[in-house]
Formats: structure tokens, C-alpha cells, sequence
């Protein structure tokens, strides 16, 4: 395995522990977690690929690609988030009709 996937299976370990104590049907939620896993990856892939070799202009990655892109995740998942919780919840009221029967 490489770095990038080892570091994506940590950060999921961790968002993945901490969301089983958590309202999974809230959206603020799933933007929360999107925005902060985002903004810490990415962080430490610029921070080992970038930084450590000698690059030190840290504001430069924040402002032109970890925040945007941890924006557009965040926005992203959220529609997805939106799409996903309306057919789950069609799909449960499908099969409470089907009980009925």
C-alpha cells in the first residue's frame, strides 16, 4: 500500500469510529466531517510531499487548494448526503407499505 491509501484508511478509521456515536440523518454532520477530513489529509499530504522537502509558503496551499477543495467536498457530499437520505427513506416507506400486506 502506498502513502496516500494508508493515510486515507487512518483518517477513515478514526471519522469512521467517531461517527457511530453520532446522528448519522443530520446533514451538518456529514458536512462537518467531510470539511475537517478534507482539510486534514490534504494537509498532511502537502505537509509530507511539499513542506518537509523545503517549500515553507503553508498559506499559499490553505488558501489556494486545501480550503477550496475541502469546500467542494464539503458541497459535494452534501448533495449526495441529500440524494441518498430521500431514497433511503422512500425505500423504507416502500417496505412498511409492503408490511402491511
Amino acid at each position: 500500500m502506498g502513502f496516500y491509501s494508508l493515510l486515507g484508511l487512518y483518517l477513515g478509521v478514526v471519522v469512521g469510529s467517531l461517527n457511530k456515536r453520532l446522528y448519522r440523518e443530520n446533514i451538518l454532520v456529514a458536512l462537518f466531517f467531510t470539511f475537517t477530513s478534507t482539510v486534514v489529509y490534504e494537509f498532511l499530504v502537502y505537509f509530507f510531499a511539499v513542506f518537509l522537502p523545503g517549500d515553507r509558503n503553508i498559506l499559499f496551499a490553505l488558501k489556494g487548494k486545501i480550503l477550496p477543495e475541502a469546500v467542494y467536498n464539503s458541497v459535494i457530499s452534501g448533495l449526495i448526503f441529500l440524494i441518498v437520505l430521500k431514497m433511503h427513506r422512500k425505500m423504507e416507506e416502500a417496505e412498511k407499505a409492503a408490511r402491511r400486506y
